[in-house]
């Protein structure tokens, strides 16, 4: 490696510049670092094992209700105003799951870009480059995309703890914070503060 590096001088200057600016480094290492977390939240929805799926197949009666809404929309049977609500708060927690699963799919791929964008030389950057002159208004677009997913995500937990509380009081409330505000706190640590970053490095240059 030291040999490649000495017969290339293009690339010890490179690495040179790299390593002498504490803030490229400690940028590149926390946005690799968020693309290992924004997957494995992508994941997440595909272990059937995981709390989340366990606390769906609780509220949900492991299925029951979905056969017995079948079974209303021909007209066999009637649906309870408690199992109603059980429909709905399933359907609550569903779609917090998409969108948990939708944003750290974004979160992977965006913070691999911003990576590329820390690791690229500053002085690559050109003010009057197409490219380079719409990176902030494509940053501000991703950001934005994290905050609305991050307010929907708060909407729908807020409105499954409201049917929650129809259901089992206050009990299955505190499984709802204890299963799933950890993950718009993490969106907030690796999705929103890492776009924020990008803005504020990429900002400098163009």
């Amino acid at each position: 490696m030291t040999s490649f590096v000495q017969e290339y001088p293009i690339v010890q200057t490179y690495f040179s510049d790299l390593f002498s600016s504490n803030q490229r480094i400690g940028l590149t290492v926390y946005h690799v670092a968020a693309s290992v977390g924004n997957f494995l939240i992508s994941q997440s929805f595909n272990q059937g094992q995981s709390d989340q799926s366990s606390l769906y197949q609780m509220v949900s009666k492991t299925g029951v209700l979905q056969a017995k809404k079948k079974l209303v929309d021909h007209g066999i049977v009637s649906l309870t105003t408690l199992e109603w609500i059980l429909v709905i708060l399933y359907g609550f927690l569903a779609a917090y799951s998409y969108v948990d699963v939708a944003l750290g799919y974004v979160g992977l791929v965006t913070n691999l870009f911003y990576t590329y964008l820390i690791l690229r030389p500053p002085t690559s950057y050109d003010a009057n480059d197409n490219f380079d002159k719409f990176l902030p208004k494509l940053i501000n677009g991703f950001k934005s995309y994290t905050v609305g997913s991050m307010i929907t995500m708060v909407v729908l937990f807020a409105g499954a703890s409201i049917l929650a509380l129809t259901v089992n009081g206050s009990g299955l409330i505190i499984v709802f914070g204890i299963l799933l505000l950890p993950k718009i706190l993490f969106h907030y640590l690796i999705g929103y503060l890492a776009d924020k970053s990008a803005l504020s490095y990429v900002g400098k240059f163009v």
